[in-house]
């Protein structure tokens, strides 16, 4: 079932009060303001751009641009830990210690994301390590399904056989 405000949002400054549209398949972007004061109030405006965005998707689809629906991300520049999801983190507490562990965050569903943390001080560097990354593995294939591993496999293997920089290691393979 699509969610009834999909792409949809409200805007209220002092200036302007309504509904914005924002689309975006490939390199296509489409953005339309539903002023309130155009269409007549607050609902007619959000109506209108229901209607909007569903003749606009619909266009799209016609088009073969459709959505992306679950993006599967798997290299990041400012990754440090070399998995996705994974970061080491060192937090200074207010009587001077310093406390480090791996934070291990993921989305078990598009909008939502979830997150837990391992102690360093508790299980040592490498085991907290490979406890993230089993904690990620987990998420992933909870989400995704099992075959998940193979599909960034596969997006490494087509990666450097193009020549782009290697992507960072799987936690599949801690």
């Amino acid at each position: 079932m699509q969610k009834p405000n999909l792409c949809i949002s409200r805007i209220d400054n002092p200036s302007s009060h309504g509904w914005i549209v924002r689309i975006r398949r490939e390199k296509e972007h489409i953005v339309r303001f539903f002023s309130d004061m155009k269409f007549g109030g607050k609902r007619l405006s959000q109506q209108s751009a229901k209607n909007f965005r569903d003749v606009t998707v619909e266009r799209l689809h016609r088009e073969g641009k459709l959505p992306r629906i679950r993006k599967i991300v798997s290299r990041q520049s400012r990754n440090k830990s070399g998995v996705i999801g994974v970061s080491r983190v060192t937090k200074k507490l207010s009587d001077g210690r310093a406390v480090s562990y791996f934070a291990v965050t993921w989305h078990p569903q598009p909008g939502v994301q979830r997150g837990t943390t391992i102690s360093i001080e508790k299980y040592g560097e490498e085991k907290a390590f490979k406890k993230a990354c089993a904690i990620r593995n987990r998420q992933l294939m909870r989400r995704f399904g099992s075959g998940v591993f193979r599909k960034i496999k596969a997006l490494r293997e087509t990666r450097e056989a193009a020549g782009k920089p290697s992507l960072p290691t799987l936690a599949a393979q801690v």
